[in-house]
């Protein structure tokens, strides 16, 4: 894999470090106008509330891409260490009050000398997280895994394997960056980013739907339908996970052309059946400061998951409703 190529997916793993390391604010292709037109008609959602830092005793360096378990027992998110190619998946449990204790890395889960990271696993503790290690030979970089508990603070991800047969895209420039598993495990959503040019950040991101079957995903072929509304001609448009009842899809929005710390958007698209288009996203007014990403609800759709940037690292948060 070359080196931009890597470069880029990393990027829109986590944006946010990589910008604030290098200190780049703008690209050549930089156009204010699109930051106007990514953001500037979108309605706010206010629905969400309260927001308050997640406590995780024990850890304290960077944290980002947070998932629950179905029964919020258990958080995973990836690290960022100065080194890509050491980044790992990690657990903690929840704790009386709502704290979490941390474990430590997720075994099974992480290879030695490669990136790992954007976990996601659904109600039947079928775990995806995305990878490296195979990805210069065949572009592969969706894997899943089985989470195995071995008790009360102890567990383990068996019979990890590729889940992209279908979805690795093979064409020059096209990379998945990131996926996230629906709690029904049937749907996988798909970031697919396009680079040209040797660009550190990609022209183009947008979502993607796959069917899931086996832990193996295959093309649905109603996905470009469906979101539409959401796949802004503006923005770039990933980091897309979905509700329990399938009618709320939240993402990142970031404007083509910047990648500026401010510019980066966190946005719900709703609708009212799951056989319909989803609609205009809405940006979530109560998540605020920099570099805001990585969405997650939570299975009873009280809890939003999120990281960003303070203190000089990254750390997990969360907003709230009835």
């Amino acid at each position: 894999m070359t080196h931009w190529r890597k470069s880029a997916y990393v990027f829109f793993l986590l944006a946010s470090v990589v910008l604030f390391q290098n200190c780049s604010t703008t690209e050549s292709d930089t156009d204010p106008a699109a930051a106007a037109s990514c953001f500037g008609e979108l309605a706010s959602n206010t629905e969400w509330s309260n927001q308050t830092e997640v406590v995780v005793t024990g850890y304290a360096s960077n944290a980002s891409e947070p998932r629950q378990s179905h029964d919020e027992v258990v958080l995973f998110w990836n690290d960022k260490p100065a080194d890509d190619s050491n980044m790992e998946l990690h657990y903690a449990i929840q704790q009386p009050g709502g704290s979490y204790q941390y474990i430590g890395t997720l075994p099974g889960a992480n290879a030695t000398g490669v990136l790992d990271g954007v976990p996601s696993v659904d109600a039947f503790g079928n775990f995806y997280f995305v990878s490296l290690r195979t990805y210069g030979s065949n572009s592969q970089s969706l894997f899943s895994g089985q989470v195995q508990v071995l008790g009360p603070s102890s567990m383990q991800i068996n019979g990890v394997a590729a889940a992209d047969n279908v979805v690795s895209a093979k064409t020059a420039g096209t990379v998945d960056m990131d996926s996230d598993i629906s709690w029904d495990g049937l749907t996988l959503v798909v970031s697919r980013a396009q680079f040209t040019g040797g660009k550190t950040f990609p022209d183009s991101s947008v979502l993607k739907f796959f069917n899931v079957s086996g832990r193996t995903a295959s093309v649905n072929t109603n996905s470009d339908a469906l979101l539409a509304n959401v796949n802004r001609s503006n923005c770039r448009v990933y980091a897309g996970n979905l509700s329990a009842d399938g009618k709320e899809l939240y993402m990142n929005l970031v404007p083509l052309g910047e990648a500026d710390l401010s510019q980066f958007r966190i946005a719900v698209a709703k609708r009212a059946s799951t056989t319909e288009p989803f609609g205009v996203p809405q940006v979530i007014s109560a998540i605020t400061g920099t570099v805001t990403e990585g969405a997650s609800i939570s299975s009873d759709g009280k809890t939003l998951l999120f990281h960003k940037l303070e203190g000089g690292r990254l750390r997990l948060f969360k907003v709230s409703r009835p």
